[in-house]
C-alpha cells in the first residue's frame, strides 16, 4: 500500500525545506535550529528577500 506524501501537520514545513534545499543545493543550504534557507555564495546582485512564518493556518 502506498504511503501518504505527508504523515502529519507537524513535520509539513520540515519537509517541505528540505525538499527544496535538496533540490536546490547547489545555490542554497538548510539550517535548523533555527529552521531557515540561505544562499550558499553571496551575490552583490541579488536583493535580500525574507518569509516569515509563524501563524495557525492548520485546521482539521
Amino acid at each position: 500500500m502506498a504511503q501518504p506524501f505527508l504523515t502529519s501537520k507537524d513535520d509539513y514545513v520540515d519537509r517541505a525545506l528540505q525538499g527544496f534545499a535538496r533540490s536546490n543545493g547547489d545555490v542554497v543550504t538548510l539550517h535548523t535550529d533555527p529552521t531557515f534557507i540561505r544562499a550558499v555564495a553571496p551575490d552583490p546582485r541579488r536583493r535580500v528577500g525574507i518569509v516569515s512564518g509563524g501563524g495557525s493556518w492548520w485546521h482539521a
